[in-house]
């Protein structure tokens, strides 16, 4: 393939984004993008695609084994800044060869993307070399002003039938933080790619939309590959530590009893976040949890919502936390027997579970 249609780009633009060293194009981990940061930091933010790209002999100044190049852009709709009248040129180096190790991604002639640019005197350079173009969908929604306009197509893009494209979107939606409304993203949650579905999960989680939590928990439930794990259900688990609405308490009280370690740290994660009296006793039954990590969080929830300080309550994990664990369960539930299920309502479904557990526990 000739060097001026496809070229692996390295950018030397000084950029408050941090990039992983790829060797060619692929996702990065979901939820990484800024788009809040993209249109803070780009004078000029546009979809459309690359017309040409020219690469310069010159090397003067540049990194070893680099070269200089420019790509000519052919812009259709900006949401930031506009259009100059000579158009868009936007100078980068490459590597001499695709094998030059170099944070990068390809650039290829006739690509379509969403492009964030800073302006260098006439033309112009990329914003990092992670978001400086980011794939997108070319649906758009027509008649959209400059103000409401990315988040009107990235809504529009949601249609697509490229489920790499509906997942490129849905990055560029999450990375806005907050979005008029987070109804277009709802029906994904239940689409049979479980990309797709769980790129919406996390999306809702991080747009704070929880009106289908129990959906959520559900994908967290999947038995999905390690790398799906990965990308996805271990940061939607991770999310839950920031829902602070009491009204998803229902959910995440009625999923404790989950088999999937998932689940059910996710649940503990969002009582801890919460902080309810409402959820004490259902912490103090997951001190009987057999995974560590969810004994742990249920102590630090305890503690935060009694407001309990010293090692004898909670304590950092370390070396010697196995040791000292035993006795700082036992310390609550010796905690609940004589005051805490006095102080704190115990729902009906966990009255007798609880009670023919506590009477195992010595005072």
């Amino acid at each position: 393939m000739k060097a001026r249609e496809r070229l692996l780009v390295s950018f030397v633009s000084v950029i408050a984004f941090t990039a992983t060293a790829i060797a060619g194009p692929m996702p990065w981990p979901p939820g990484r993008v800024n788009t809040r940061a993209i249109l803070q930091q780009a004078d000029l933010v546009c979809r459309g695609s690359v017309l040409e790209i020219r690469e310069a002999a010159e090397t003067n100044g540049l990194p070893r084994n680099s070269r200089a190049a420019m790509a000519v852009l052919d812009l259709i709709r900006c949401y930031k800044g506009s259009i100059p009248a000579h158009g868009v040129r936007v100078d980068f180096t490459l590597p001499a060869s695709p094998d030059t190790y170099a944070p990068a991604f390809w650039l290829e002639k006739g690509e379509y993307a969403l492009f964030s640019l800073k302006k260098q005197g006439q033309d112009f350079t990329f914003v990092g070399s992670t978001y400086g173009k980011v794939k997108i969908s070319r649906l758009i929604k027509p008649n959209t002003d400059t103000g409401s306009g990315l988040e009107a197509d990235l809504e529009a893009g949601l249609s697509d039938p490229d489920p790499s494209l509906v997942i490129a979107n849905l990055e560029l939606l999450m990375g806005m933080g907050e979005v008029h409304s987070t109804a277009a993203i709802r029906p994904l949650i239940i689409n049979s790619n479980p990309e797709v579905r769980g790129t919406a999960s996390l999306a809702l989680m991080k747009l704070g939309d929880y009106s289908m939590l129990q959906e959520v928990v559900s994908f967290l439930a999947l038995n999905l590959s390690d790398s799906q794990k990965s990308l996805l259900q271990n940061p939607i688990r991770n999310e839950f530590e920031h829902i602070k609405d009491p009204k998803t308490l229902a959910v995440l009280h009625r999923n404790l009893s989950s088999p999937t370690f998932l689940v059910r740290s996710a649940m503990v994660k969002g009582m801890k976040s919460i902080q309810s009296p409402e959820s004490v006793a259902y912490l103090i039954q997951m001190l009987d949890d057999k995974e560590p990590e969810i004994r742990f969080d249920s102590v630090i929830a305890l503690a935060f919502i009694e407001q309990k300080t010293g090692e004898r309550w909670a304590t950092t994990i370390g070396p010697d936390y196995q040791k000292k664990e035993p006795a700082i369960l036992q310390n609550w539930k010796n905690w609940w027997n004589n005051e805490g299920k006095y102080k704190y309502p115990t729902p009906p479904e966990l009255a007798k579970k609880i009670a023919s557990t506590t009477v195992r526990w010595p005072h």
